[in-house]
């Protein structure tokens, strides 16, 4: 479960933000969020190039007067416009969809290079990666598995020790037979 979570926080959130603030002609400032959800408000992906995004419905919020324009591309030749006049959208969007582009007075943002993956898929990843299911058996109590650590502690030092030494033993050993010890002619 742990690593699902990990996942999905490393795709949805890798990269640069998804929210942008934009510049109006007007020379008004407004920003722009755009994410995508999965239909039942559980899970939400914010959009970005080059991400990958878990649900099928977008929505695109913005305080920008005025509205802005939304362009979707599954390709290069078939491209889906809509003109929204409010400051929030939300709308199905294809799995097929490979770039979205938002626009408004004199301002103009693209999300390309986007894969998006439907509910089910997302949840089938939570599935695969859900911890496994405790057999029923004797455990280890808490304090039995300190004392066990301690244990385990100890004879790593007494061994650890005792190796030093004979090594240390032995390198002594060599050196007083090859270097102290003359042989009496």
């Amino acid at each position: 479960m742990v690593l699902a979570v990990a996942l999905v926080l490393v795709f949805s959130l890798s990269g640069t933000a998804s929210g942008a603030t934009v510049r109006a002609t007007s020379g008004d400032t407004c920003m722009i969020v755009a994410w995508t959800s999965d239909g039942h408000g559980s899970h939400h992906s914010l959009i970005q190039s080059g991400s990958i995004q878990f649900g099928t419905q977008l929505s695109v919020e913005t305080d920008c007067a005025g509205g802005f324009n939304l362009t979707i591309s599954k390709n290069a030749h078939d491209p889906f416009f809509l003109e929204v006049g409010s400051n929030f959208l939300t709308i199905p969007i294809g799995a097929d969809t490979k770039s979205i582009t938002l626009s408004g007075d004199g301002w103009n943002i693209t999300y390309d290079s986007l894969t998006f993956y439907d509910t089910g898929t997302f949840n089938q990843m939570v599935e695969l990666y859900q911890e496994p299911v405790t057999q029923d058996g004797d455990y280890w109590t808490l304090s039995s598995l300190r004392s066990h650590e301690a244990w385990v502690a100890l004879v790593a030092i007494v061994l650890t020790w005792l190796g030093t030494i004979t090594v240390l033993h032995n390198f002594a050993r060599w050196w007083v037979e090859r270097r102290l010890v003359e042989e009496v002619v």
